[in-house]
């Protein structure tokens, strides 16, 4: 099969960002944003490295991680262009697909509460004209072509993150370039880009920060029940249940279309997430309120809780990001268990957990405090002293769990916990790459 690619030769771009102005004109998009951007790699113009413009959109991937992780299905690859489209009238305004795509292509309309990406400009196509970016740059660096899906060589450049999609992306080899000498460290960075990033860590998803901790806190308590502590009463779980999953919903550009979310169970770990945290509630419900077959209903609740969790964790397991999410300190399996065994009060797992906690805790270092920008150290110490330490040592020197009081201190630091994740929490893009592959030695000539 032919599918259309774009063409980029590195040696002639000079980052004049006309691609970028013809795209933004092209498809009517607001002054300052585009479909197509332009990073430049070392634009500090060290001599220790090769300067390169990287001028990307889309790329059309053969795997593409949007099609794969939308959780509405509102992806489709086009059968004659290969082309990735986005269909608009199924979009939740989750933004997910930003977070799995290295690319930056998928954007965030916050006025219609949508994503919106290139479109590969398939009018043009089909009026037999290239894409508007490639029409309008000026000293042929960026071009558009054919090429066969299996004979398309891997793009490979300076600053472009790699992490097995395949791109319809060609880059021509570099020509002439001077060697870094060897051991010297860079120190440089490339600039920020004007570009709007959608994932903005605790600022944007605190609503799902909240979210996530209701549905752990209740999955540990439920467990609990089940395993012969005491059990919740109805009423407070289910208000709980409802007051955590209407915060969620303020994550979502368009809420109305929640009940598309289920609609990749294939291949989203977010669509699976939703279903088995919703079927855990209704079963976890229904098992509380006493109905019939309440044994049965307690034991499937209890394995479905547990799955939307190894399912929620799963969701920020992206390829290329800096802090890995699996494990963590904060992952909902992780604290539930830790939950759970203080809950039924059973010190050798609480042990083993909280042990567990603590290591991946102090394994992310001074990086997770630095994230918050304010009173990172006071909070970490905080949160290790109050929902560790405390409740162990009272435990051992008392021979009882901890009571509620402790357990509120408990909860408060597991909260804490996981807004430092989210805080810290940074997905591969194009400029993360660039910083990386200047810090990468030595260069060479090709």
């Amino acid at each position: 099969m032919s599918r259309a690619v774009f063409l980029l030769d590195l040696d002639r771009c000079t980052g004049c960002g006309a691609c970028a102005l013809a795209c933004r004109l092209e498809n009517d998009r607001p002054a300052g944003t585009s479909f197509r951007h332009v990073t430049t790699f070392n634009p500090s113009r060290s001599p220790l490295a090769p300067v390169l413009h990287l001028s990307l959109a889309c790329n059309h991937c053969e795997k593409p991680a949007c099609l794969a992780a939308c959780p509405a299905g509102a992806y489709a690859r086009d059968p004659l262009t290969g082309a990735v489209v986005l269909r608009s009238e199924r979009c939740l305004g989750c933004t997910y697909c930003a977070w799995v795509c290295p690319y930056e292509a998928p954007d965030y309309d916050a006025q219609a509460g949508l994503m919106t990406k290139c479109t590969f400009c398939q009018p043009r196509l089909e009026r037999g004209e290239e894409p508007a970016c490639t029409q309008a740059c000026p000293v042929d660096a960026l071009n558009f072509g054919w090429r066969d899906a299996v004979a398309c060589p891997p793009a490979r450049a300076p600053g472009l993150p790699e992490v097995g999609l395949r791109p319809a992306l060609v880059i021509a080899p570099l020509r002439l370039r001077r060697a870094a000498p060897p051991g010297l460290p860079l120190g440089c960075a490339p600039p920020a880009s004007p570009r709007r990033t959608t994932w903005q860590g605790l600022r944007t998803e605190w609503p799902l920060a909240v979210f996530s901790c209701f549905a752990t806190g209740l999955v540990a308590w439920f467990a609990s029940g089940v395993l012969g502590g005491s059990a919740p009463r109805p009423l407070p779980f289910l208000l709980l249940a409802a007051l955590g999953a209407g915060v969620s919903v303020l994550h979502l550009g368009r809420p109305w279309r929640l009940w598309r979310a289920a609609a990749n169970l294939r291949a989203s770990w977010v669509s699976r997430e939703v279903v088995l945290l919703a079927a855990f509630y209704v079963t976890a419900g229904a098992s509380l309120a006493g109905a019939p077959a309440a044994p049965a209903l307690a034991w499937t609740g209890f394995a479905l809780g547990w799955a939307a969790l190894a399912a929620m964790d799963m969701v920020y397991r992206v390829p290329g990001q800096a802090v890995r999410a699996v494990p963590h300190s904060a992952m909902g399996t992780l604290t539930a268990i830790w939950l759970t065994a203080l809950l039924v009060g059973d010190p050798a797992v609480a042990t083993a957990a909280g042990a567990v906690k603590l290591a991946l805790w102090l394994r992310r270092g001074q990086a997770a405090r630095r994230a918050l920008r304010r009173r990172g150290a006071s909070l970490g110490a905080a949160r290790v002293l109050l929902g560790l330490v405390l409740p162990a040592v009272v435990w051992a020197a008392t021979g009882a769990p901890p009571g509620w009081p402790l357990l509120a201190l408990v909860l408060a630091g597991e909260a804490l916990d996981r807004a430092e994740f989210y805080a810290e929490l940074a997905f591969l893009t194009p400029r993360r790459q660039a910083s990386r592959d200047l810090t990468a030695q030595p260069f060479t000539a090709s």
